[in-house]
């Protein structure tokens, strides 16, 4: 049986193409639909309906959008999501965060962390940008708040846009340059390999960042691929 104009609120993250192979009411008012792709509809009198995929993630719609609402200790290893953030409960996503001191260089210039370079973007003088630099953790971020507001900013003589891919190109590079620069970090960063990284603080993320969430997991997520095939190549062969 194939179920056609139906609502994603109904069945939250299952394809309209997914056919429905059983639906079960239970006594209580439970409303349980099974699909061919083997999603898993579970829905409550009251409740948000609650989708569970054959890879036993748990989808829900909240505010109006599809939300990833498995906990992490239901999930294989390799598929809980790896949190980066400076209060991650992981050692590894807290190494990993842009506030971390993480010593590093760049174009000839010493860094205490990707934060400190991150926010000395913002500002025009090069005093300042040095002072930036020996910056981590909320201190440079703070301090980069202070910067006078532009859209764009010039870095190795060239003008960029916030927020722009280019943006983002620079941003892989520093944090590309920072893990290679700690090796320890960098090894314990590819063994979470295929684990998906989210970016979650615990709050709503800043309107208008030039660096939404989603962007820098998928920035450290091209990384990791990276220096997964990089590893790979350098391998012995047996």
């Amino acid at each position: 049986m194939k179920t056609t104009n139906r609502s994603e609120f109904d069945y939250p993250g299952v394809s309209e193409t997914d056919a429905v192979t059983r639906v079960i009411e239970k006594p209580d008012g439970t409303k349980v639909t099974i699909f061919e792709s083997g999603n898993v509809v579970v829905c409550s009198n009251g409740a948000t309906p609650r989708t569970h995929s054959p890879d036993g993630r748990i989808f829900v719609i909240k505010d109006g959008q599809l939300v990833d609402a498995t906990p992490a200790t239901a999930l294989p290893r390799h598929l809980r999501p790896l949190n980066v953030a400076s209060h991650a409960a992981e050692e590894i996503g807290r190494h990993l965060s842009n506030f971390t001191a993480r010593r590093f260089t760049l174009d000839g210039r010493s860094y205490v962390s990707i934060e400190g370079w991150y926010q000395g973007l913002k500002w025009p003088e090069a005093a300042k940008r040095a002072e930036m630099a020996k910056l981590s953790g909320s201190r440079a971020k703070n301090a980069g708040d202070g910067a006078p507001k532009s859209a764009t900013f010039v870095c190795g003589g060239q003008t960029f846009v916030f927020g722009s891919p280019e943006h983002h190109a620079l941003i892989k590079t520093a944090i590309r340059a920072s893990l290679n620069q700690n090796p320890e970090v960098k090894a314990a960063f590819i063994e979470t390999h295929r684990r998906p990284i989210v970016h979650q603080l615990g709050r709503p993320e800043r309107a208008g960042s030039s660096l939404p969430g989603t962007k820098f997991a998928s920035i450290l997520e091209e990384i990791r691929e990276e220096f997964v095939a990089e590893r790979g190549a350098d391998a012995p062969v047996e």
